[in-house]
């Protein structure tokens, strides 16, 4: 009788059987009852009669145990299941024979239900793996079951099985709308997978029930497990020597066992911990990953990779000489305001070149930035003198005074004579590029187009290469443009060039000439406004097009007045210095000024000397 206090009756269904079952479990009641093993109750308690089949277990632990001790063993040791008789005369055989019984369980490896049981524990059965190694490739979702199901009896020395298998689960499924059985490349890794687990699975020690369990449960989107653990040859967990603490704990190297002890750093201790192991040539200024790795081998402490790694982004050295492994800072900027030529230019020097026979060693290049015209004028020196009268005389008294003005940072262009010039027609936004900014000047574009026709000119003697000049420019600007889809020449006079007279016709009386009216010819003027609204919408489309495939490979970025940045130094080497540009600093520190646009910056080095820097050559905030 169970005594159940004042606990509720649980009550529950019997389980339903075939009336094959049913017949036995009255024969088996009726048995019972007969020979008073049971007897009928009233209780409110009830729970249902479970039937299962007997299985052939105790045969088989029979013949496992007539193996073991044979006929050799005579008429002293009997075995029955798992009970050893031993019989002898004295005491002194008996001794023998019981240490002859405790050999033969040692030196036995019994195979069990496909296990091996020997003295170091429970492993798989060879043969039986065999089975599943030479399994065939599955051809349909039956052959995949029956390989899992051979697999799953093995599942134990398998980590993680069920993660393992997934993409073979995935196979079997039948649901609705699940697709057609399909070998695919990774079923073929999952299955190769199982069948090496399996030929180098580990040996299960058998549980010290005297000792604690750990109970380990996860769970994951295709599979739910438990592990019951304990551990074997347990090492003690902390030790103090020579006053320093030391931590048994797994091993990072595969050189070594699977443990290892670790040196315990405290917290006052470890930033010299880091340094020694970062910033000594010892440590060679690697990154945070390598520095890490190479800690872990000897030392311990929560949170080490943090630690590491805020040391190493704070580390001034590394960003001084390390190239960036983030996309470039700055996206492409807004286009410049032009809707009508020559309201913004934009102008740059080409040379030194060879000096011609015309005593000319520089060309200036001027492009409107609306109609893409080019003006070409060879100097003889580039000077801010000789650069201020040809915009004068051959472009602002031409075409007229620019809005802006875009040129480089060259003594040429920031000269007293340009930019007095600049201040006398009262231009209003005069534009210097950054230095190391090539591609902000739209003029460099058309610098290269240049060089290319002048070298195919000149041939072998590169002193004439001002003698083409006028019908490179002519050239240049009579080609349809890719982006405005008009020439530049028709853009800026209204009309298409006259290539040769003989466009006009023969004409032998000079009152035979057939002049347009003047009239006609104003409204055919009137329709460039049509045109180049029309010019301003296919520039936007293109720096839009430009911005897309630009900005791939770019981040934004912004900095305010007041932070320190890393800017990019751009060295060069030097052998009289003894300087090579490889060994050099690639970026130093500076504080920024002022932000003079979304893309250019104000800076000020440690010399307190200022420049302008554009975005793309600022690394990133100095850590704090």
């Amino acid at each position: 009788m169970t005594d159940t206090g004042d606990a509720s009756p649980i009550k529950q269904r019997y389980y339903y059987m075939s009336p094959e079952r049913l017949k036995e479990l009255n024969y088996q009641v009726d048995e019972m009852i007969e020979l008073d093993v049971i007897e009928k109750s009233s209780s409110p308690w009830n729970s249902p009669v479970t039937m299962a089949p007997k299985s052939n277990a105790p045969a088989t632990q029979q013949r496992l145990m007539d193996k073991l001790f044979g006929p050799d063993c005579g008429e002293k040791i009997f075995v029955y299941l798992d009970d050893i008789v031993v019989v002898s005369s004295t005491f002194e055989e008996h001794l023998s024979l019981l240490h002859k019984v405790q050999e033969r369980l040692k030196s036995a490896e019994l195979k069990y239900l496909g296990f091996v049981v020997d003295e170091k524990g429970l492993r798989t059965d060879p043969d039986k793996v065999k089975s599943i190694v030479e399994f065939p490739t599955p051809q349909n979702r039956k052959d995949v079951k029956r390989f899992l199901g051979t697999a799953s009896y093995y599942r134990r020395f398998i980590k993680n099985f069920s993660h393992v298998a997934a993409p073979l689960n995935r196979l079997t499924s039948t649901r609705k709308g699940a697709p057609s059985f399909q070998w695919n490349p990774e079923a073929e890794i999952a299955f190769n997978e199982l069948k090496t687990a399996l030929t180098t699975a580990p040996v299960l020690a058998c549980p010290d029930f005297s000792q604690p369990f750990t109970v380990h449960t996860d769970a994951s989107e295709f599979g739910v497990g438990g592990m019951l653990t304990q551990a074997v040859n347990v090492m003690p967990y902390l030790v103090i020597i020579e006053g320093r603490l030391y931590r048994y704990t797994k091993s990072n190297s595969t050189l070594t066992s699977d443990f290892d002890w670790k040196e315990v750093i405290p917290p006052e201790e470890r930033l010299n911990v880091i340094i020694k192991n970062h910033d000594t040539p010892m440590g060679a200024h690697m990154g945070a990953e390598k520095t890490y790795k190479r800690l872990r081998l000897r030392y311990f402490w929560p949170g080490m990779y943090g630690d590491v790694a805020d040391h190493v982004a704070k580390c001034d050295i590394c960003k001084s000489y390390k190239h960036q492994n983030q996309l470039t800072p700055g996206l492409m900027g807004e286009p410049k305001v032009c809707r009508r030529p020559f309201q913004c230019i934009s102008m740059d020097l080409v040379g030194p070149l060879p000096r011609s026979r015309q005593q000319h060693e520089h060309l200036l290049v001027v492009v409107c930035c609306f109609t893409k015209y080019c003006l070409l004028f060879p100097l003889r020196r580039a000077t801010s003198k000789n650069v201020a009268g040809i915009l004068e005389d051959h472009i602002f008294l031409v075409h007229g005074i620019p809005q802006t003005v875009i040129a480089d940072n060259g003594p040429q262009f920031i000269g007293h004579e340009v930019k007095d010039l600049f201040l006398k027609y009262n231009i209003p936004q005069v534009h210097y590029t950054p230095i190391h900014t090539p591609q902000v000047n739209t003029v460099e574009r058309y610098n290269r187009t240049v060089v290319t026709a002048i070298a195919t000119m000149v041939g072998s003697d590169h002193r004439t290469w001002d003698c083409h000049l006028a019908e490179i420019q002519f050239a240049m600007n009579t080609a349809v443009n890719d982006t405005t889809g008009f020439s530049p020449f028709m853009l800026v006079h209204g009309r298409e060039a006259v290539p040769d007279g003989r466009v006009y016709g023969d004409v032998e009386d000079i009152d035979d000439i057939q002049l347009s009216s003047r009239s006609e010819y104003m409204q055919k003027l009137r329709g460039l406004k049509e045109v180049f609204v029309r010019v301003d919408s296919e520039l936007q489309k293109s720096h839009s097009r430009n911005a897309r495939y630009y900005n791939r490979r770019r981040r934004d970025a912004c900095y305010n007045t007041g932070d320190f940045v890393w800017r990019r130094t751009h060295n060069r080497s030097d052998a009289d210095k003894f300087i090579a540009l490889k060994l050099a600093p690639k970026f130093e520190k500076c504080e920024v000024i002022q932000k003079l646009s979304n893309l250019v910056y104000l800076l000020e080095d440690v010399n307190v000397r200022q420049a302008e820097c554009h975005l793309k050559d600022i690394r990133c905030k100095v850590s704090e």
